[in-house]
């Protein structure tokens, strides 16, 4: 008898306690997931390119994302 689960996948997964994401993501966390922000502050933008920057946001339990 095979085990139905057992496929072989394995996904790289990198866990990130702190990250820059854009305002509109944050403000979109901050609605859904208050309590998931432990600190914020703005990041501005690095020279020579446009644009506004982003939140630099640490989390109270880390976040896997896939690689």
């Amino acid at each position: 008898m095979t085990n139905p689960y057992d496929k072989g996948a394995t996904l790289e997964a990198k866990v990130v306690r702190c990250e820059v994401i854009s305002a509109q993501a944050f403000l979109a966390l901050k609605e859904a997931s208050p309590a998931d922000i432990k600190s914020s502050r703005p990041v501005g933008p690095s020279l020579g390119k446009p644009g506004f920057g982003g939140i630099e946001v640490t989390y109270n339990t880390p976040k896997y994302r896939v690689a």
